[in-house]
């Protein structure tokens, strides 16, 4: 069975401090292969794609040691015909790269774009109570929350929209509540 967290961890540690480029061109050189026509696995595939991309980058300046590097991990993926599973690797080499740098990934969901202070106030909030170094706030539009916005944070959700509160409200009602 293939396991996601355990090659993100062998990409991310073969890296050492060139891990956040690493991860960028990791994903270059992905986005690249998915758009190659036809099926890409096997042994002769994988040295094809390796040679291709290093001689793209050499050609562009020179090869960083973190192409270097991705392109012979996508090769390895596709010769054991496993880069089917090249995304779920990129997203959880990106989990371990935020925890190596304290940065916290929340989610905001919000009935209408969130403007700048909301987005400050929230990011500052989050910050002091969980002791991250950085927030990224990845954002989403949800109209079903009528107003407010939810927040995911790990396994954590902080509901503060419209629809929560109309639902507590009627709740409280129906139980014979003021």
């Amino acid at each position: 069975m293939f396991n996601p967290e355990r090659w993100a961890a062998a990409f991310v540690n073969s890296l050492g401090p060139d891990s956040g480029e690493g991860l960028e061109a990791l994903k270059a050189v992905s986005a690249w292969v998915k758009k190659l026509p036809g099926a890409v696995f096997g042994s002769f595939q994988a040295e094809k794609v390796n040679s291709l991309v290093l001689e793209a980058g050499a050609k562009t300046g020179g090869i960083h040691p973190a192409l270097k590097m991705a392109s012979r991990f996508v090769s390895l993926l596709i010769k054991r015909n496993m880069f089917r599973h090249i995304d779920s690797v990129i997203k959880e080499a990106e989990k371990l790269l935020d925890k190596e740098r304290g940065v916290l990934r929340v989610f905001a969901e919000s009935a209408f774009p969130l403007d700048g202070e909301t987005e400050k106030r929230i990011s500052e909030e989050v910050r002091h109570s969980t002791g991250a170094k950085e927030i990224r706030l990845e954002k989403s539009i949800n109209p079903g929350l009528i107003g407010g916005y939810r927040l995911r944070i790990g396994d954590e959700i902080i509901d503060a929209s419209i629809r929560l509160q109309l639902k507590l409200m009627a709740n409280d009602l129906a139980a014979g509540g003021s």
